[in-house]
């Protein structure tokens, strides 16, 4: 257990190996230190606890690899480096930030996530200009989380399989991707709202699954796109996808319906 802040000003940064983790207040490195964690065992081993506000600010990667779960409420930031998280689940015990900073730096989360209490965490996923984003699970199936936000990225993948619902009990909020990269939800989004801001980029539903507009009493439409790439929903002809309280497409170069 590491209760103190972990500093450190060396390039070899903080390399933590061992069965498990804990730390309470957080992880900084200059230097372009990177932060690498390596947990290994089955369960009850190969866990990771950071707490609430413990976080990680690293001037270089970040590698998070745990055999069985990692648990988190602290935000993990890096400057211009990649942030890779590999576990078999993540649960957020707070809102949360994965922020690489403006330019490059890929977030790669090989896991699915989820929230402690239902509608209770939010997630937040910043890859910035350069950086590629890439969620392998799902987001929230098993407890939902607040609101699932993509701040930026240079294309972003979220979901790999059938079963990886987004489940964000609140909204789902893409604000900002690159000019002609696609963000893409590989399975069902099951949320009230989901909002897309305006930029070039091109958004994509891809599969049936998606129950948008679960609030009927909300005085606002279930999806409000401003995206000016491509509105593509769904990607087969048995795909449904229903837009409970409607949806809203307004400057999109084209719009894609299969099913």
């Amino acid at each position: 257990m590491f209760v103190g802040l972990l500093d450190t000003t060396i390039p070899a940064g903080a390399n933590l190996t061992d069965t498990n983790l804990h730390v309470v207040t957080g992880i900084n490195t200059l230097g372009s230190g990177v932060v690498t964690v390596s947990l290994v065992g089955d369960s009850p081993d190969g866990v990771a606890v950071f707490d609430n506000d413990a976080d990680i600010n690293a001037d270089g990667a970040v590698t998070v690899t745990a055999s069985t779960r990692m648990s988190t409420g602290g935000d993990i930031t890096s400057t211009d480096d990649n942030v890779t998280i590999t576990t078999v689940t993540v649960v957020l015990t707070k809102s949360i930030t994965v922020d690489t900073g403006p330019g490059i730096g890929d977030i790669v989360v090989d896991s699915r996530i989820d929230g402690t209490t239902t509608n209770s965490q939010s997630l937040t996923l910043d890859a910035g200009t350069g950086g590629p984003l890439t969620v392998t699970g799902s987001i929230g199936a098993s407890t939902a989380i607040n609101t699932f936000t993509v701040v930026d990225s240079n294309g972003a993948e979220i979901g790999t399989l059938d079963t990886d619902y987004i489940v964000a009990d609140t909204l789902v909020y893409i604000i900002q991707s690159q000019t002609d990269v696609l963000v893409r939800f590989n399975d069902g989004v099951k949320t009230p709202q989901v909002n897309a801001d305006a930029a070039a980029y091109h958004l994509q539903f891809a599969v049936s699954g998606t129950n948008v507009g679960t609030d009927m009493g909300s005085d606002y439409l279930s999806a409000i796109l401003r995206n000016t790439g491509v509105a593509s929903f769904g990607d087969g002809s048995s795909d449904i996808l229903p837009f409970q309280s409607g949806v809203q497409v307004f400057t999109a170069s084209s719009v894609e319906m299969y099913g």
